[in-house]
């Protein structure tokens, strides 16, 4: 029986050691490819706390220092993070936007910002494209509480807001985007986006970035003032980029604004709770990687394996 049970355990071993040479080895290996020259993008961090600090009466203040950012940059690509301004776009200044535009268009560029809107009598949040004012992304995994009352159909909805009211919360009733959203393609290359914390949802990055040529996130990092979760949302970036093997641009309100390449390497970085552009060029890839084909059914794999691996022994 000690026999058995020490060739079980062997074997186990040696199926794990096997697991992870194998992963090394095919880690070295470039499934993607270049697609389209190389452009330069430029990351936005006003380093505004909107989220907590925001009232109408300083929303003036904050589209003018988005203004002035964005008017010192240069670049094919202008990013702003996720609900910069911390209201739908069509509540902003009058004229603001057309403003916005008008630099935008001077600068013979192309800007994507992070705002609410409103589609089809229902209210969502995502990315929306500057200069033809459409949506480009609508965000599928909704934050409880913070984006949408969880089991609303089951719970009056005067009881919960007189509890919010209490608390002077008041919490917007998003739905929730489609799980698969083709990538927007602008002068040749094709952008798939996901905001917040969507970037921790593996598989969700994959299947939506299989066409795509660069992947861009977009953060509300205030929110989780300094703590590591700003540390945690950079890593989780990098581990993106491994696994699709394209560019993933970082566009944060306060934190982690970063550039990282195809090999999961951050070549660009803003240093955190500063306010600033961070520009750089970058190339796009196309290609199929293993984790793009295969999602998570290699680990689940392994899981049940060392499951009934256990189950022998315990017999």
């Amino acid at each position: 029986f000690l026999y058995k049970k020490y060739k079980v355990a062997m074997y186990s071993w040696l199926l794990l050691i096997l697991f992870n040479v194998i992963s090394y080895k095919i880690s070295d290996i470039q499934y993607t490819h270049k697609n389209g020259s190389i452009f330069s993008v430029n990351l936005v961090q006003p380093n505004i706390f909107s989220s907590k600090i925001f009232s109408y009466a300083n929303q003036k203040s904050l589209e003018d220092e988005v203004y002035s950012l964005v008017e010192k940059t240069h670049a094919n690509l202008i990013i702003l993070p996720e609900t910069v301004f911390n209201v739908n776009y069509q509540y902003l200044t009058k004229g603001y936007l057309k403003k916005l535009y008008e630099l935008i268009i001077r600068k013979k560029s192309n800007l994507f910002f992070g705002s609410s809107l409103y589609q089809s009598n229902s209210s969502m949040t995502g990315t929306l494209y500057l200069n033809k004012l459409i949506p480009v992304y609508k965000k599928h995994f909704l934050v409880p509480i913070g984006e949408y009352i969880p089991l609303i159909k089951y719970f009056p909805n005067k009881i919960l807001d007189i509890i919010f009211k209490k608390f002077n919360f008041s919490i917007p009733h998003y739905i929730s985007g489609e799980y698969h959203q083709e990538p927007f393609e602008l002068n040749g290359n094709k952008f798939s986006f996901n905001i917040c914390y969507e970037n921790a949802i593996n598989d969700y990055v994959a299947q939506n970035s299989i066409n795509a040529t660069v992947i861009i996130n977009q953060s509300d990092i205030s929110w989780y003032g300094k703590t590591y979760m700003k540390d945690l949302s950079l890593q989780l970036s990098q581990v993106r980029a491994l696994e699709n093997q394209r560019f993933v641009l970082q566009d944060s309100t306060t934190a982690e604004t970063a550039v990282i390449n195809n090999h999961g390497i951050v070549i660009k970085i803003l240093p955190s709770f500063t306010k600033g552009n961070l520009s750089e060029f970058i190339q796009g890839y196309s290609g199929r990687t293993p984790f793009e084909t295969m999602l998570n059914f290699p680990v689940w794999f392994i899981c049940i394996l060392f499951i009934f691996i256990a189950y022998i022994l315990k017999k």
